[in-house]
């Protein structure tokens, strides 16, 4: 068994392992698979230990799962991980710019309907630099920048095909923009605040591939409440059936 730290989501139904220093599982990872409605197969970007995709598996909005990690260490856990939790995802290891492993091989181009993503948030030089390398380039585009990320997303999604993203609210009209500019249309986005009276710190965005131009601008998730989280986080916690789209 790779080595790590255990940890369980949704009410210790999905147990995971994720590295013991290195990028760890944060919200993110249950709010975008949340987000993500009922339909087939899931390719992920970006797969980490597997957390987001195992829980869209765990929650049945996918029957399977296919995702491609840069780091091999994260590539391991999420095999195993997968394979504590009997889910299936076919993970490969290596880099979402090398257009030869994408789609998943042996597969036609534009192989899937449903693509998720959870792109590393900060620039090269903003904010400070991680001291863990591995955590650093989970964050930060230093191993594959937002752009990187859509072109990827872009080449697997069939026409008429959804991306599904969680990214910084900060850079929503730079999101935007690049999708917009890979014909990636924005359909829906939901942004996150941490309480009522605060800034929207994340953005949840549904893109189609080919879409018309048109933009469902949901209610906003607020996490917490007074010192609680909210009803609707405890909601998704608990891992409710149907998610957002099925509200």
């Amino acid at each position: 068994d790779p080595p790590g730290e255990d940890y369980s989501l949704f009410g210790g139904a999905l147990a995971l392992r994720q590295p013991s220093r290195g990028p760890r599982t944060s919200l993110d990872a249950v709010l975008l698979a949340d987000f993500l409605p009922l339909g087939g197969p899931v390719a992920e970007l970006g797969l980490g230990h597997g957390a987001c995709a195992l829980a869209a598996l765990h929650l049945e909005r996918a029957p399977t799962a296919w995702g491609i990690e840069l780091q091999p260490d994260l590539a391991e856990l999420a095999r195993f991980n997968a394979r504590r939790n009997g889910l299936e995802l076919s993970v490969v290891t290596g880099d979402l710019r090398a257009p030869e492993l994408l789609p998943p091989p042996g597969d036609r181009p534009n192989a899937y309907d449903r693509v998720l993503t959870n792109p590393p948030f900060r620039a090269p030089g903003d904010g400070r630099i991680s001291r863990e390398p591995s955590r650093d380039r989970a964050r930060r585009e230093t191993a594959g920048t937002l752009t990187d990320f859509l072109d990827a997303a872009r080449r697997i999604l069939n026409p008429g095909g959804a991306l599904y993203l969680i990214f910084t609210a900060r850079r929503t009209a730079e999101l935007i923009h690049e999708l917009r500019r890979r014909s990636l249309e924005p359909k829906r986005l939901r942004p996150i605040h941490g309480r009522r009276e605060s800034p929207a710190r994340l953005v949840l965005v549904e893109a189609r591939r080919d879409g018309g131009v048109e933009l469902t601008l949901e209610p906003p998730l607020c996490t917490h409440e007074d010192k609680d989280y909210s009803p609707e986080l405890a909601e998704i916690l608990a891992g409710r059936p149907g998610g957002a789209a099925g509200r």
